[in-house]
């Protein structure tokens, strides 16, 4: 990974073990924001963390940065004992950051009033959480999926500001709102359009699809 010696981006390749980048966004005020997953016990974290220290396994891992990358403005471990990967940033009009990943803890941080506080007992669960731009508190936090094979792999936010999400699943009975679109959705790999109210705790419209298999990378 490139560094200058003024450049606080050089952090992201520090720690003892494996890191990988996931993806990058700007807020509204062009700070950078960054998720990856670690499997790092070192890895820096601000003391403005949701997280202070990796839960065990593999964790994902949330990073803010000045516009010119002079300053690391936050950084966080997310994670439970299992392992996760976050795969996806948004920021909603208030500046809150919106994130998405995977993952096979059954003791992830979620929030009262989730759509689903606990896990829904598959392989791997989807989740979305929502990070208080102000106070780097988690905000919002829910699973999403089956007894199978869920990741949400991106997220939206809608002018409503509601949230919606890219899921993979591998369930045949994956939720689908009445009248909703369907398409050829028996094969074992799925996509799902899930969409939900701004603070998580309620499903709004969903719909199910086959997807190609080369989304489901092995």
């Amino acid at each position: 990974w490139p560094t200058t010696a003024t450049n606080n981006m050089q952090w992201y390749s520090e720690g003892t073990s494996v890191s990988c980048s996931m993806d990058i966004n700007f807020d509204a005020n062009d700070n950078i924001w960054l998720v990856s997953s670690t499997e790092s016990n070192t890895w820096p974290t601000t003391s403005n963390a949701m997280q202070l220290v990796t839960g065990g396994g593999v964790d994902g891992v949330v990073m803010k940065f000045t516009p010119d990358m002079s300053a690391l403005l936050y950084s966080s471990y997310m994670g439970g004992s299992g392992n996760e990967v976050i795969y996806g940033l948004e920021t909603m009009p208030n500046g809150d950051l919106v994130i998405c990943g995977g993952t096979t803890s059954l003791d992830f941080p979620t929030t009262a009033g989730a759509y689903m506080q606990t896990s829904p007992g598959g392989v791997s669960s989807g989740f979305i959480a929502i990070i208080n731009e102000a106070t780097g508190a988690l905000a919002r936090s829910t699973y999403i999926g089956t007894t199978s094979v869920e990741q949400v792999t991106h997220v939206q936010v809608d002018r409503d500001q509601n949230i919606v999400a890219l899921i993979r699943t591998t369930a045949n009975d994956y939720p689908v709102s009445p009248g909703a679109y369907v398409n050829n959705a028996t094969g074992n790999n799925k996509l799902a359009i899930h969409k939900f109210n701004s603070t998580l705790s309620t499903s709004i419209r969903s719909s199910l699809m086959i997807a190609p298999s080369t989304f489901f990378p092995s």
